[in-house]
């Protein structure tokens, strides 16, 4: 009995458009190229974020730092998912569309997980710090607030980049401007949101490895 043979990957891909072809030559490549399409890919998964949280009617609850953070959140995911699965892209639609998929994909994964997230350490250092202890329902609340708050200062000395640090103060703790401090800077407003979503990252990862559930804080 002769087993039908499965087509290859190869076989099963269409023809691919130009711009199509183009994407995927790039991110393929390697060096400066692959980079700059890495980046372009970014910059096309940040817009898709933001028209499916406005779609969704996330963005009207959210103040800006936080709708900035899920878009640029969401985008980073994106890119993981579709870097990892560029073999599975077979033309059926234009590069960009598949990629969007990935974007609306990860949107409703993550208003899923902030629709069950539970009241928990947040984010906000300098709340932690100004909290009066007297206003914890119990001794070991004010002791778990405190010991947060240790943990993270000691974390944005050590974990974050200098310009981390300072877009993390700057804008998290001080809500300074973003558009001035990114002249202040010499860069662009992403370039900010990006250092501002790397550095909470790494402050949520220290605070999970020590045992903490984490959230952003409230809008």
């Amino acid at each position: 009995m002769t087993q039908a043979t499965t087509p290859s990957r190869a076989h099963a891909r269409r023809e691919l458009d130009p711009p199509s072809r183009t994407w995927l030559q790039g991110l393929r490549s390697s060096g400066p190229r692959r980079e700059q399409t890495i980046e372009a890919l970014h910059d096309v998964l940040v817009r898709a974020a933001r028209r499916e949280l406005r779609r969704r009617g996330a963005s009207s609850h959210r103040n800006a730092l936080d709708h900035e953070t899920a878009v640029h959140d969401i985008a980073s995911d994106s890119l993981l998912s579709v870097l990892a699965r560029l073999d599975d892209y077979r033309g059926d639609s234009r590069f960009t569309t598949w990629a969007y998929a990935f974007a609306a994909n990860n949107t409703a994964a993550h208003l899923s997980r902030a629709s069950r997230r539970q009241p928990s350490v947040s984010l906000d250092v300098a709340a932690l710090e100004h909290t009066p202890d007297r206003f914890a329902t119990t001794p070991e609340v004010a002791a778990q607030r405190r010991d947060a708050f240790r943990l993270l200062r000691a974390a944005l000395e050590r974990d974050l980049t200098d310009r981390q640090r300072r877009v993390f103060v700057a804008v998290a703790l001080n809500d300074a401007n973003v558009d001035a401090l990114a002249q202040e800077l010499r860069t662009n407003r992403n370039a900010v949101y990006k250092n501002l979503f790397d550095a909470r990252r790494k402050l949520r990862s220290t605070l999970a490895a020590a045992g903490y559930a984490v959230s952003e804080p409230a809008p």
